[in-house]
């Protein structure tokens, strides 16, 4: 996934998505406090939203929402057009709101605050926050919080289409439902506990079509995960990658992992690096650089179930066999070891 291609990808869906916007009936201006954007509010499918697109400025900062008391009984909040603006929210920007959606498209920069986005909304079913052609996009530490406190209630955060600059500790906190990455390129190394799935459910991991350049971290994310599903992906899974995870062990495991189709695992994939108790339901097609450094894992132990249907998937890009590869391997080494003797 080339980095000018994405850009001009970017470019493409903003125009597309753009012609799909709803647009409220019967809409009245509303946030006029906000230099620099214009804001209206009206009813969409019976509930009232708020829709925000940048004027011609450099900047947008987004503070105190609440203030117009129309906002504060809108069910969501839209912002997009803001293809050449820098938008920062600051903390406490969606403070005392009752949203069921945040939606964040076509922005040149967005930057999330600490405390940016904490709800205590009262959904009865889903909370959905979506980032869409971001062309940089950074969360940080603290960012997203959202508490829900309905049984049934759970979050989905949808990244696409987006560069992510930066992952912070507990960057994205909640009863998270699902989460999924598509399309899109990371650029920092998430940091370690930077995703936090809270609630007995688990959430659903998807990862599609993501460049990660510095790999995933120990820990990046933690809690429960009732399904990992990462496909036509370039990434490095570090040691511990998916350990803060929570899974149900054992032979009757509901938690799903799918590895599928052109990822490339770049150099390796520690024994730790996915979930060992896991119920790996397809695996394949997954390339990899076969020599001494790249599969040390495969020599490690423990030797799982997971570790032995990945190793099945595996195809080497430099034309040679796994198995002549681990022959020539005479015992197991570390990553810092095999460097030295590839």
């Amino acid at each position: 996934m080339a980095l000018r291609p994405f850009l001009v990808l970017l470019t493409v869906c903003s125009c597309v998505l753009a012609y799909y916007l709803p647009r409220p009936a019967s809409p009245v201006q509303c946030l006029q406090f906000l230099a620099g954007a214009e804001c209206l509010c009206g009813d969409v499918d019976w509930e009232f939203q708020v829709f925000c697109s940048c004027r011609p400025v450099k900047t947008l900062d987004l503070r105190n929402l609440s203030q117009d008391y129309r906002v504060s009984k809108a069910a969501a909040f839209h912002l997009n057009d803001c293809g050449k603006t820098s938008v920062l929210v600051f903390p406490r920007a969606f403070s005392q709101l009752n949203l069921k959606s945040v939606t964040f498209y076509n922005i040149s920069s967005l930057t999330l605050e600490p405390y940016s986005i904490h709800l205590n909304p009262e959904v009865k079913d889903a909370f959905n926050i979506t980032f869409s052609l971001i062309t940089t996009l950074s969360i940080r530490k603290d960012a997203v919080n959202v508490q829900l406190h309905h049984p049934h209630a759970g979050m989905n955060l949808k990244i696409r289409h987006a560069s992510l600059i930066s992952l912070m500790k507990s960057a994205i906190v909640g009863k998270l439902r699902e989460l999924t990455m598509e399309e899109m390129l990371v650029k920092a190394r998430p940091w370690p506990g930077a995703v936090v799935c809270q609630g007995l459910t688990g959430a659903s991991v998807i990862m599609k079509s993501v460049l990660i350049k510095k790999g995933l971290s120990s820990r990046w994310i933690t809690g429960n995960i009732s399904s990992l599903s990462i496909s036509k992906s370039s990434l490095r899974l570090l040691p511990d990658a998916f350990a803060g995870v929570n899974i149900e062990a054992g032979s009757k495991s509901k938690t799903r992992i799918v590895l599928l189709g052109n990822n490339f695992m770049i150099p390796s994939l520690p024994s730790h690096a996915l979930p060992s108790h896991g119920y790996l339901s397809q695996a394949k097609q997954n390339y990899i650089v076969c020599q001494c450094q790249n599969l040390a894992w495969l020599l490690e132990s423990p030797s799982t179930q997971v570790k032995q249907s990945v190793k099945a998937s595996l195809i080497c890009r430099n034309n040679k066999s796994i198995s002549s590869v681990l022959a020539s391997c005479e015992k197991p080494c570390t990553v810092k070891d095999c460097k030295q003797n590839p």
